[in-house]
């Protein structure tokens, strides 16, 4: 649902509601006393809610700032996964963007926090955990029209993430990776510093593409192969269990278009990727 007032010809306010409902079911032949029932069953229920301020002042200038925030609701019947847990996160923000001439500026800041509380059973009772996370994100871009063929964009920026549901409380056999994993309640958010540069071309039918980019990344979440390998009665299969470390990734992305007929259209991609283990 969405609802719009104009309270002048330069400023707009918006409210956004959205409402979502998963449903997720997985069976397994190896439920012998009753395999037309799914051995999990989660539910998943998130509301989001938006209220938006845009204004501009008619000469390149466009203020934009905001309110999110959001309900989730996760409940299970079977087998263990992932536990029954209620989330709930609010985020301010503001992009300021000015265009004058050739150049385009772009800033912005977003403050978060979000708060976690999951509901596990272990050893025959109901243990609750209590997470809370916080941080600020903030970006700067600038764009240059070198000419109407060629633009160049330079972006740096910091950012952070929270440990979600599957990192922080994963326990068992996932099936949609034939993989077992394990979370880690210590994990701690990510938090990243990157930045990016940009050449773009585009001429008629041809459209070019080149991208430099690094980002360091403290925390950085991932899956730490376990070894050895996990027997069940399902099978043998791949354990995982999510670790941490401070990692830095550069690279490029490479995309190359050209338009040959109306129906016809040639294109090559090309990504290199370095990765380091800082630790």
């Amino acid at each position: 649902a969405e609802w719009n007032y104009q309270f002048t010809p330069k400023a707009n306010l918006t409210f956004i509601y959205n409402y979502q409902e998963n449903k997720r079911k997985e069976y397994d032949s190896h439920n012998y006393f009753n395999k037309t029932a799914p051995s999990m069953d989660i539910k998943l229920i998130t509301q989001q809610m938006d209220a938006v301020l845009t204004w501009h002042n008619g000469k390149g200038l466009l203020l934009k700032t905001g309110v999110s925030g959001s309900i989730q609701n996760n409940t299970y019947v079977g087998r263990y996964f992932i536990p029954n847990y209620h989330k709930t996160d609010i985020m301010q923000y503001t992009i300021a963007r000015y265009k004058k001439g050739r150049s385009e500026l772009e800033l912005g800041y977003r403050f978060g926090e979000i708060a976690m509380q999951v509901y596990k059973w272990e050893q025959n009772s109901i243990k609750q955990y209590n997470f809370k996370y916080h941080g600020v994100s903030w970006q700067a871009g600038w764009l240059y029209k070198i000419n109407t063929d060629w633009q160049t964009v330079l972006q740096v920026g910091k950012a952070w993430r929270n440990p979600n549901i599957s990192e922080l409380f994963s326990g068992g056999l996932h099936h949609g990776a034939a993989a077992i994993e394990y979370g880690d309640i210590d994990l701690k958010p990510e938090e990243s510093l990157s930045g990016n540069w940009i050449l773009k071309h585009q001429h008629n039918k041809t459209l070019f593409e080149l991208e430099l980019f690094v980002k360091h990344i403290n925390n950085y979440i991932y899956l730490n192969p376990k070894l050895p390998a996990e027997l069940t009665i399902r099978g043998a299969f791949p354990a995982f269990e999510y670790a941490h470390t401070n990692a830095l990734f550069k690279g490029l992305d490479l995309y190359l278009s050209r338009l040959i007929t109306n129906s016809l259209t040639f294109s090559e991609k090309m990504s290199l990727l370095q990765a380091n283990d800082l630790k």
